[in-house]
């Protein structure tokens, strides 16, 4: 399996156990702007305790996916992964929060062609660019700056300006968006 299909497997299980999901990070801000090399696959999921053992039962011997480590994860609030073993392509699991952000995120995924045989879920442009707006003050890394710049030069003046100022300001990162909207011209 490549890395499209195995990512591809791991969607075609969210839809059939109709588990709430968004694609975000990496994976999404190529999408929408400029592609890059990753080797994860980030999935925002809104997963409830009945819907754990059949996710993780949904993956075979090739996959390192512990139901009880889904279980103490989801728990906690605190993200989890699965495994793709021969290939070492791993795919981070982040539980859906409660709150007005992530009731919004939710709100706005986008369903579109994943490749050539089936669609996804993914986060709104605008949304990957609050993240990684948001990621870039937790780590200070030049590649969230490098991702919001890319789906800039893709996506432009189709973007939701109001909305990326408004949760940008309100998540205390509108400086660094003001400053990459001044780099862009976008202001």
């Amino acid at each position: 399996m490549n890395q499209t299909e195995i990512f591809g497997f791991v969607i075609e299980i969210l839809g059939k156990l109709k588990i709430n999901y968004m694609i975000v990070g990496s994976v999404a801000s190529t999408v929408y702007g400029k592609p890059r090399l990753t080797y994860d696959m980030d999935i925002l999921i809104d997963l409830k305790e009945k819907q754990i053992e059949n996710l993780a039962g949904s993956f075979n011997s090739d996959w390192y996916a512990d139901a009880e480590m889904v279980k103490d994860a989801i728990a906690k609030n605190m993200p989890f992964n699965f495994i793709h073993t021969p290939s070492a392509l791993k795919i981070d699991f982040f539980p859906a929060g409660s709150g007005e952000y992530e009731k919004a995120q939710f709100l706005n995924k986008v369903e579109q062609e994943f490749d050539e045989k089936i669609t996804a879920f993914f986060s709104s442009a605008e949304d990957i660019i609050v993240k990684k707006l948001d990621y870039y003050m937790e780590g200070k890394s030049e590649k969230h700056l490098e991702d919001i710049k890319g789906i800039l030069n893709v996506r432009g003046e189709k973007l939701n300006f109001k909305y990326i100022d408004y949760w940008s300001e309100k998540k205390g990162s509108f400086k660094i968006w003001e400053k990459i909207k001044e780099e862009k011209g976008e202001k």
